[in-house]
């Protein structure tokens, strides 16, 4: 995890997605989250010692993206392709994919589970946190729908 500035923390060495969080005042907004499940816990800890986690936004529904979300806690945020997307997921899909992605990795643990958003985003939606407004907009990119 590298401190991009003083509220801002970003993981660029995950094959396929860059995930990262900011640190509120009144809480963290993560978006994306590890690949690999049981990273996500020391995420977790990692955060928590700045602040308690308030939203995961997930920008897209590939596992890369957010198989960590079922450990995060906080309100999930995704579109509504990602909420379908979940709603067919398998678990054997997702270690299939760990095994090239990042070999070496453990299967999903049995706490693990394919979280659907509590929020879907199909337009444009800010949410206000500590002194931070974060714009999300659904836009066409490596997937029809993402955030």
């Amino acid at each position: 995890m590298q401190q991009i500035t003083g509220n801002v923390y970003a993981k660029t060495t995950f094959h396929g997605c860059n995930s990262g969080f900011i640190i509120t005042g009144e809480g963290a907004v993560v978006i994306d989250t590890p690949m690999v499940p049981s990273e996500a816990k020391g995420w977790k800890q990692q955060i928590e010692k700045h602040a308690p986690i308030r939203y995961v936004i997930i920008n897209e529904a590939h596992t890369d993206h957010y198989s960590g979300s079922c450990y995060l806690g906080g309100t999930l945020v995704g579109t509504e392709d990602s909420a379908k997307a979940l709603s067919r997921a398998k678990v054997e899909d997702l270690v299939k994919e760990l095994s090239w992605m990042a070999p070496g990795s453990p299967a999903p643990d049995e706490d693990f589970y394919f979280r659907r958003p509590d929020i879907t985003i199909n337009g444009e939606a800010k949410i206000y946190l500590g002194e931070h407004a974060f714009t999300i907009l659904s836009v066409p990119g490596h997937t029809a729908k993402q955030l």
